[in-house]
């Protein structure tokens, strides 16, 4: 059972009044927004080299702890 507007009819065109579709191509959207996001944002700090300066950075941190 094929659903109008669904990409599973090449005929079909896509409908903007179809409830399912809007929906979907909103969610698929945002999913890959959110997703794309931190992605993103990990590979560039992972490119700049910033992991390796936060693990210097949390090698210090335990030194002033015992100080106090």
């Amino acid at each position: 059972p094929a659903v109008p507007g669904s990409p599973a009819v090449p005929g079909s065109p896509t409908i903007p009044g179809s409830p399912a579709e809007p929906e979907r191509t909103e969610r698929a959207a945002k999913a890959v927004k959110v997703k794309r996001r931190p992605r993103g944002a990990r590979y560039a700090w992972l490119e700049e080299g910033e992991e390796g300066d936060e693990t210097q950075e949390a090698v210090p941190v335990p030194a002033p702890v015992p100080l106090l």
